[in-house]
């Protein structure tokens, strides 16, 4: 079973070492780490030329001509990977030696399994512990994990990726994305191993509210929910759920190796899902009267579980 490590960088001498040196520090080597940089002005490029030195691993790195941004430049990483299981990485955290043997092992035992997240400590800049994990968070602040979609703790089977590249052109997140897809296809997995520490410091490109490095309840998810950014529109959530309708539509007319169950179930959920994000677009052009009808249509159709419940319902009350 050939590993691929896929990482993209940015301006990250500060801890690239660190990381690069758990990849190689493996109980189970990778058998390629692909590496995209996305026009780094420091002394990262510098850093993974001497990598490649190493003949034990092969490390391909792709240099961009211009910055693509965050979710693009992984685009390109995944589509450069050759591996048949694929592992996500940032820039600036540190594996544990028995990471992809670990996860390797679960993928065997588990082969209509596509796609695995694992724990984590969080840590802070100098990778202290303070005894809060990845998925704890998750659990103590959303009741679920279902919400557990972090990137850097993310693996998925070479099988995904027909059904994930190219991203839909307007998504946010690449991570979201990828688990969105695994969830409908029902292949997802998530695991307990705690198999890496997540660095948190001021430059993470992700401040969700699960990342802290202080305990969270669910106090602190509805304080964060209520008082974010209100979203003008939700095109990005509708392009993704109509990409997967389109693939579940696709893989039904193909042999495949979901369940069909599972296909006909998340196709249903995805339709109604459709409507429920058309609707709520309504909301920007709409007078004050008709966003209060809009909001209670979507409160008596259930259709505020696709946002954040009632939460969401209030919100727009207010709007």
């Amino acid at each position: 079973m050939k590993i691929s490590i896929v990482m993209t960088v940015y301006n990250g001498e500060k801890y690239l070492k660190e990381q690069i040196d758990s990849f190689l520090n493996q109980t189970v080597l990778p058998d390629e780490i692909i590496i995209a940089d996305d026009c780094s002005s420091d002394k990262t490029i510098k850093i993974l030329k001497e990598y490649k030195k190493y003949n034990f691993v092969k490390i391909k790195l792709f240099k961009n001509k211009y910055n693509l941004g965050f979710t693009k430049n992984f685009e390109k990483a995944i589509s450069k990977s050759t591996g048949d299981i694929i592992f996500l990485s940032d820039q600036d955290d540190v594996w544990y030696n028995n990471k992809i043997e670990i996860v390797v092992k679960k993928f065997k035992k588990n082969p209509k399994v596509n796609l695995i997240i694992h724990d984590a400590d969080l840590v802070d800049k100098n990778l202290k512990r303070n005894n809060i994990s990845a998925i704890g968070q998750a659990i103590s602040g959303f009741n679920t994990t279902d919400v557990f979609i972090t990137g850097a703790l993310t693996s998925f089977n070479k099988v995904l990726k027909k059904y994930l590249l190219p991203f839909p052109k307007n998504i946010i997140s690449h991570d979201g994305f990828i688990h969105f897809v695994s969830q409908n296809l029902g292949t997802r997995m998530v695991i307990n191993n705690k198999l890496q520490m997540i660095r948190r410091h001021s430059n993470n490109t992700s401040n969700w509210v699960a990342s802290s490095l202080k305990k969270i309840n669910k106090f602190d998810v509805l304080k964060n929910q209520f008082f974010s950014k209100r979203a003008k529109n939700y095109n990005d959530k509708l392009e993704q759920v109509k990409r997967m309708i389109d693939t579940i539509k696709k893989i039904k007319s193909e042999k495949n190796i979901f369940s069909k169950k599972k296909l006909l179930t998340s196709l249903h959920d995805l339709q109604k899902q459709e409507i429920a994000l058309k609707k709520r677009n309504l909301f920007e052009n709409s007078n004050f009267f008709k966003k209060k009808l809009i909001a209670f249509e979507l409160l008596v159709k259930n259709h505020y579980k696709y946002f954040n419940g009632p939460k969401s319902f209030i919100r727009d009350l207010l709007r």
